[in-house]
Order: C-alpha cells, then structure tokens, then sequence
C-alpha cells in the first residue's frame, strides 16, 4: 500500500505531487506550535522548507524534539531539507521575489516583523497564515492576496446533472431504444430512473405543458402509473424519479457559475502557476459555455435502482459524451492561448471531472499589517485584538480572555492549532477544498472554542 494511500484518496496524485514539490517557509520562533507545523507537514509529504528565525534560544519549555531537522527524517521518506536563515536579514526579507519562492508562508507566533517585511510578502502575492497559540486560545489566518482558485471543493452533496432536459443525440437514441410502453412490470422496475424521467419529459413537451418539479410528480402519476406500468407505484426506480423529479427542471445555474468565477479572475500573479493554469481554463470555460450553451457532461452518475446492465449501459453513454465535451473544451482551450505554455493533460482532466466543483475564494481584505495590529476589514474582533496584543505583550481588556491566555503551555491546544493551519495549507498548495474564510480565533475554556470570521 502506497505510502500516502489515505491522503490519495482526499486529493488524488496531483495534489500529492503538488505537496511533495511545494516549498513552505515558517517565519518564527522554536516553539511548541512551529514544532507541531513541522512536524505535521512532514508527514504530509513535504520535504523543503526555509527556517526564518531570531537568533534567540527556544522559547518552549515542552518541546517535542530536540533537534528538528534530524528527529524529522523518520517522517518524510524523501527526506527533510531545512535551511535556516535569519530573520531580520533585509537584503532578502524586503525583496517580493525573496518570497515568491515559497509556496506557502507560515508566520508562527511572531508578531514583530517590520512593516517593510510585511509589505513585501503582500507583494509577491504568496499566501501567508499567521498562526499562534498560548495558554488555552489561539488563532490562525488565511491571507491571499489576489482570488484564490479551487479545481475540486469536493461538496458533501451536489444535486445531479443529467442534462435531460437537453438530450444529445446518443442520449436520445439509448432511452428511445428502450421500447418504452412495450415492455412489461419486470422489464420497466429495472430502469434506472433517469429513463423514467426522460420519457416524462417527453410527454410534457407533447401535451405543452411547462416543465416543473410538480408537473413531472403528476406526469408519473398520472401518465406513467396511470397508462404505462399501473403496477409501478411500489418499484424502487418509480419512488427514486419521484424524489429526483427536480433534475427535470433545466439547469439556472451553469452561467451563474462560469460568471461568478470570470467575476474571481482579477489580477492573477504570472508567480503562481497554477492559478494562471485555472485562469486560462475559466476563461476557455466561458467560450465554451457561449458557443454550447451548458457545462461540459460529467461521466458520473449517481446511484440509481435498476439492473446491472441497463444502469452500465447508461453510464457508458454519459462517459462518452464526457471524453467528447472534454475533447470539445480541450480545443478551444489551446485555440485561445495557442502560444501559451502547455497545461498538463490530467489538469485539464480534473477541471473537466466536474466543473461544478470549481470555485473561487476571493482575498482576505484585511492586510498582514493591519491584521497585526488587530484591525479587521469586514468584522470587528476584540478577542482578536486580545490574542495580538498578548502576544506583543500587553494586558488583554477581556479578564476571562486573560486567564485563558495565562494557563501554562497546552501540548493539545498547540497541537490543534497547528493541525488546523496545516490543514489550510494543504488546501492552498493543492487547490482542493475550500479554504477558511479567513480567520479563525479558538478558546479552549468556553462552550463555543471555535469561532470563525471573515477579514
């Protein structure tokens, strides 16, 4: 078994590979939480990271290892390189191409950094989370400078996409095969239900009746129970259409969609690669939605009660026209940006899969320096403005705040807050699921320790 097998199946190969070649840079002192970001990142699979630091001794009293970069190995097979550097060193840290090296800056516990240097990250557009933990509270931020775009958010659940109320040709030949109305109780309870609903929707548009979730409910009654398979009304397949009736109604959402994320576009670093690679796609995306009028066909189906052979046969249908869309879209991709660099096939692929699960995250408002000064954009946050001024040694306004800052060193509280910033770098470097919007401010002595806000 594959060494990151359960990882695979969260983000696929690409996204590993885009884990193993990222390049993460942790701005901070050695504590507790930078050993737990470490750590964990190395066991994720990354092997490369520059080490910006104070030229101090560890300010933790309960480290986990005694020397980082070689008590790491064990975890990385490819192996663990740490460069440090030091952290005040302006021929480098007030350079944006200095930073544009970086896949991902972390700024773990330090909140001292200049105002140049923070302004220089900005400017070399890489995204940079701020984390800190003391005592029982913590927080970590999510700054991107410019939209962020995700090829897969992997939704919980997504309402099917059956197009059949735009059948294409081949679709039409293999329901129209069926002899629909010739056959018998058993023949008909192993349809899949899609079947059901696309001769539903025949019917409707013979008798000219609008096409809506109640109308294709009574249809099936009426028409389907009531002339064509009386004895139905307790088959699986009859009880899925009656649920699924909804998928008759035409898709309102495919241009919204392309739209919203044409709207994300904005400026694109020419750094950041993949990001350029999706932009050009989105925009291929919009051609394509002009000239054809829908997204591209998804070779997956859902789960539907039928045989075996009929529910593959339909599958096969929806798979070809998939790789011809799929084909249909490569083109005028390449058409678009003829001179431009390759896009890797399997990118191109994973766009394809299902394009609905494509979004944008749009950039935090609030900057680094102000968001070290405890300032937000969109929201105010006096827990916040606590947590920062702790953390440059001042007396927080909240006392309940205050004790909770106090307590002594927490291993698990640390140990979460690295686990949840890690967890949004993942997100960052493979361009899967849906980044933290945008701050997250958690304490461990309340009822309610995780609160999320947009900055």
């Amino acid at each position: 078994m594959d060494r990151y097998d359960r990882q695979l199946r969260l983000w696929g190969s690409e996204g590993q590979e885009l884990l193993s070649s990222s390049h993460f840079c942790l701005v901070g002192p050695e504590t507790t939480l930078i050993q737990e970001c470490f750590k964990n990142l190395a066991l994720l699979g990354v092997s490369k990271y520059t080490w910006l630091r104070r030229d101090t001794p560890a300010i933790s009293s309960n480290l986990f290892y005694n020397d980082l970069a070689a008590d790491l190995q064990p975890l990385n097979p490819a192996g663990v390189d740490i460069r440090v550097l030091p952290l005040l060193d302006e021929d480098q840290t007030l350079q944006s191409d200095f930073w544009r090296q970086f896949s991902i800056i972390m700024i773990v516990s330090e909140a001292g950094l200049p105002q140049k240097v923070l302004d220089s990250m900005e400017q070399s557009c890489v995204p940079a989370i701020p984390v800190y933990s003391s005592g029982l509270c913590g927080y970590v931020y999510i700054r991107t400078a410019e939209p962020h775009f995700v090829i897969d958010s992997h939704p919980d659940y997504q309402v099917p996409l059956l197009h059949l109320d735009k059948p294409w040709p081949e679709l039409s030949q293999f329901m129209n095969s069926l002899r629909f109305g010739e056959l018998d109780e058993y023949e008909y309870a192993e349809l899949p239900y899609a079947v059901l609903l696309y001769h539903v929707l025949q019917q409707l548009q013979q008798e000219g009746t609008a096409v809506t979730t109640q109308s294709v409910k009574e249809t099936l009654d009426k028409w389907y129970i009531g002339k064509i398979n009386p004895r139905g009304s307790h088959d699986l397949n009859y009880d899925e259409a009656v649920r699924f009736a909804h998928l008759c109604v035409a898709d309102s959402g495919s241009k919204r969609l392309v739209g919203e994320l044409v709207a994300g576009l904005g400026h694109t670093s020419p750094y950041n690669r993949y990001d350029s690679d999706i932009s050009r796609m989105i925009r291929a995306l919009d051609k394509y939605i002009t000239l054809h009028g829908e997204l591209m066909v998804s070779a997956k189906l859902p789960d539907m009660a039928s045989s075996t052979a009929m529910y593959t046969a339909l599958q096969e249908v929806y798979r070809r026209k998939s790789l011809h869309d799929r084909e249909e879209y490569t083109r005028i991709l390449h058409e678009d940006a003829a001179e431009a660099t390759p896009i890797d096939p399997s990118r191109i692929a994973a766009f394809c899969h299902d394009v609905r699960n494509v979004c944008v995250a749009l950039p935090a408002q609030t900057s680094l320096s102000q968001f070290f000064q405890g300032k937000l954009a969109r929201n105010s946050s006096p827990a916040l403005q606590d947590l920062i001024g702790w953390q440059q040694g001042r007396t927080p306004h909240s006392q309940e705040l205050a004790s909770a800052l106090a307590l002594p060193a927490s291993y698990p509280t640390a140990s979460f807050i690295a686990g949840l910033a890690c967890q949004e770098a993942v997100k960052l470097v493979t361009h899967q699921y849906t980044p933290l919007r945008n701050l997250a401010l958690y304490n461990g002595s309340t009822r309610t320790p995780l609160n999320t806000l947009e900055a």
